[in-house]
């Protein structure tokens, strides 16, 4: 058993340690870098909005080929979350369009929000999503 002079000591570099493992340095996120997680998330990837009902039903064709394209990641702003161990939120504002389909041609805005913990950036797909569909519908 421990003596009562060793404990808060242990206590202390405990505590340290455990805070020092939620403080890890948020890696910086370049546009290139902002731009490849949009690309690859699975919101970018996905079809379009279902809720778009088109004029011309000719045109509206449900293939596999229709992707969207990243055009340009216009900005990307962080900002830390709280005291620094929450990590830090980003906002990525890009333009779009489909490669093919019957919205193809079309360059489209919109946001990203991106967020770090422990040295790696995510995307929030849901919100990816439902941006990309807002533009789509002429939204956003």
């Amino acid at each position: 058993m421990l003596g009562r002079d060793l404990r808060l000591p242990l206590l202390a570099v405990t505590f340290a340690a455990v805070l020092s493992t939620g403080c890890a340095k948020t890696p910086e996120l370049t546009r290139e870098a902002a731009g490849d997680l949009v690309v690859n998330a699975p919101a970018f990837q996905g079809p379009w909005d279902p809720g778009i009902r088109f004029v011309d039903s000719d045109r509206v064709v449900a293939t596999s080929e229709a992707r969207r394209r990243l055009l340009k990641v216009e900005s990307v702003g962080v900002r830390p979350d709280g005291l620094g161990m929450a990590g830090s939120t980003a906002t990525v504002v890009f333009t779009w369009r489909w490669q093919n389909g019957p919205l193809a041609g079309v360059d489209f805005r919109s946001t990203a929000k991106l967020h770090a913990a422990r040295g790696v950036w995510k995307v929030y797909n849901d919100v990816l999503q439902e941006s990309l569909w807002r533009a789509e519908r002429g939204e956003e």
